[in-house]
């Protein structure tokens, strides 16, 4: 399920041959409580377009190294939580 999330926001900072992306989201929005010690297992990732932005070029994930293939949809999309790593959430 994909859902709207309004209170999330994202702000990009572009620079010579680079930019930054973070993204903000309330971890109530997400199922979690905030003040808490958690500890989560996922994935966190981007895919990279071509330079015309028409295509998938590069998929990079934190923790799964195992990510380079961009042309299957079905694979590309998969939840594999063999590949999840370790996600703190201090207090």
């Amino acid at each position: 399920m994909v859902k709207r999330l309004e209170k999330a926001t994202v702000q990009v900072a572009t620079g010579f041959n680079a930019y930054t992306v973070l993204i903000t989201v309330p971890l109530a929005d997400l199922g979690l409580q905030s003040g808490a010690e958690q500890k989560l297992t996922g994935v966190v990732g981007v895919i990279y377009s071509d330079p015309s932005g028409a295509n998938r070029a590069a998929r990079l994930y934190w923790h799964n190294k195992n990510t380079g293939l961009v042309s299957d949809v079905p694979s590309e999309s998969r939840l594999d939580t063999k590949h999840w790593g370790p996600i703190s959430l201090d207090k």
